[in-house]
């Protein structure tokens, strides 16, 4: 009697290439520019000069958004590297207000408000985005870095809602200066490092898992920012991302849905 086929061999059997690999080798990435990244832009955000993410021009009233196309693992821990250079502007204070890192599982379409909602909070009338951690960069007159969320409801600016901060370098020096973003889910929590990228200069206790609702463990990433009176020119020069080991995709041609199992 032949013997029966498992369905996972009769998966194989369906489609032309299967490879099996891990969630790292599926989803990490690394740019050196931002030509050929494939994101969705909102409002004042573009790819400038075909490299470089602007997320806002140094102009007043501005609000820009940028989000990987795909979800990505979040869930199980990641790495994440970027380049940024704010170019002082004008205006009231001298230049304004800052941009953000964000995990969010609201749409490609997320934005916020301008000024300092810094693109991803609540601000002028405008909702913050929902579902989601920022990790904000304020170019205030006393510059700081805090990690904000209002779990599920818009996101928020306020003190009230931070999880931790700290004061940080000039942030609108003009300066290229390079960040690393790491989340480890166990025993959950989230390390921000600044130019130094060996010493932490914030961490926050955070179990993102149980502060948004996730799809699979998986959300979108990507940046924000915003202007009032006072703008700079927000620019992401370069990006990398790597998720942590706790997943497996399988993967095929044609349009096979990613499987994705805990070890």
């Amino acid at each position: 009697m032949r013997p029966k086929r498992t369905w996972q061999a009769l998966l194989v059997a369906s489609v032309s290439v299967v490879s099996l690999m891990s969630s790292a080798d599926a989803a990490e990435f690394s740019y050196p520019t931002f030509n050929g990244v494939p994101i969705v832009t909102n409002s004042s955000a573009t790819i400038s000069g075909g490299t470089i993410l602007n997320l806002t021009p140094p102009l007043a009233t501005q609000r820009g958004s940028a989000w990987y196309i795909d979800k990505l693992p979040v869930r199980d821990g990641f790495s994440t590297t970027f380049e940024y250079q704010i170019i002082s502007g004008g205006g009231s204070g001298g230049g304004g207000d800052g941009f953000a890192f964000l995990i969010q599982n609201e749409s490609l379409a997320a934005l916020g408000g301008m000024g300092s909602g810094r693109g991803y909070a609540t601000s002028e009338g405008v909702p913050g985005i929902t579902n989601s951690v920022a990790i904000e960069f304020a170019t205030t007159s006393t510059p700081r870095i805090s990690v904000q969320t209002c779990g599920l409801a818009p996101n928020s600016y306020s003190p009230d809602y931070s999880l931790g901060s700290t004061g940080a370098p000039i942030l609108s020096s003009g300066n290229i200066t390079n960040v690393r973003i790491e989340y480890a889910s166990d025993p959950g929590s989230l390390s921000v490092f600044v130019g130094d990228l060996a010493t932490p200069l914030l961490q926050v206790p955070v179990d993102i898992d149980e502060t948004l609702d996730l799809d699979e463990g998986c959300a979108w990433l990507g940046f924000t920012a915003g202007t009032g009176m006072g703008w700079a020119q927000h620019d992401i020069l370069s990006w990398s991302y790597a998720p942590g080991p706790a997943t497996l995709c399988l993967f095929a041609l044609g349009g096979l849905a990613v499987i994705r199992r805990k070890r």
